[in-house]
């Protein structure tokens, strides 16, 4: 496997087939890049900060982002094996253009986006929209219900078809989350978990292991406007609704340095194993049964 050097806020999506999707933002001397592959002209403009899901039929749906000008709303679909393009034109209304948002596919065709930034000016989100892939509709749920408090750089990620787990963020005027919410896709519900977990953080890196669990790795936290980079290690037990802490057999002065910049983060399931993407070309390994950190 070749990663690209220099990339930050990479969308970057493992695939059960094999196949490893990177889709470009931003290199580090601040150019605009596009990493994903297209044989035609027609493919998304340079942007960061949007998301990226495989959904099935060898197809990845990409939304939103920023591109250095203002946010973006609009909807696109990658065939993977094609290596294709295609805008969706939108039967209906898009939700509002935002960055540093949080999206997940939830099973059934069906693709939640919740919160985010919607202009650059603390004008945060917490919106919750379901994307058919079939019909081609947005629309909005829970308009009045419970939901999380307006938010960016928060994590979500599915467990079933009847639950996303969504954790941590910012709000505004700096303050950041650790709180945890269930999201039900059928009864288009929001529920806080009451328990003690992993300390506030923003661009934190979450996937379901599998088992009822699911694994949290870093992510900063801003103290009196310096930024801290974190580098421990949470698993959530869903069904007990608990969050334990992991102590990775690793050299913890070296690690601590390379954990700037993690945004991807993979699960394979035949080798039980995390794999995390650094910039500038490290990767590591989590092997999920003994806790073990590898190069």
């Amino acid at each position: 496997m070749i990663i690209k050097k220099g990339f930050v806020c990479i969308s970057m999506i493992f695939i059960d087939l094999g196949l490893l999707v990177m889709i470009g933002c931003q290199h580090l001397s601040e150019k605009n890049l596009h990493s994903a592959p297209s044989d035609g002209m027609n493919k998304p403009s340079e942007r960061t900060e949007h998301c990226l899901v495989y959904v099935g039929n060898s197809t990845m749906m990409m939304f939103g982002g920023y591109n250095w000008k203002t946010t973006l709303n609009d909807t696109w679909e990658l065939d993977i094996f094609t290596k294709t393009w295609k805008e969706i034109m939108i039967q209906g209304t898009n939700p509002p253009a935002r960055s540093r948002f949080a999206m997940a596919y939830a099973g059934n065709s069906k693709v939640i986006v919740f919160g985010g930034d919607h202009d650059g000016k603390e004008d945060y989100l917490n919106d919750t929209w379901e994307y058919d892939t079939i019909s081609h509709t947005w629309k909005e749920y829970n308009k009045k219900g419970m939901r999380p408090s307006p938010r960016k750089h928060c994590v979500m990620i599915r467990v079933s078809d009847e639950k996303l787990i969504l954790f941590g963020g910012m709000e505004s005027r700096g303050k950041q989350l650790d709180d945890t919410w269930e999201y039900n896709p059928t009864t288009h519900e929001w529920r806080i978990i009451p328990v003690f977990g992993p300390s506030a953080r923003v661009s934190h890196s979450m996937a379901y292991i599998g088992n009822h669990k699911v694994f949290l790795f870093g992510g900063s936290v801003f103290l009196e406007k310096v930024e801290d980079e974190l580098d421990d290690t949470w698993i959530y037990d869903v069904t007990a609704s608990t969050w334990t802490e992991y102590v990775p057999y690793f050299n913890d002065i070296y690690f601590v340095k390379m954990t700037y910049m993690c945004n991807s983060l993979l699960y394979k399931y035949l080798k039980h194993s995390l794999f995390f993407h650094i910039a500038k070309t490290i990767c590591f390994r989590f092997q999920v049964d003994n806790s073990h950190f590898s190069i």
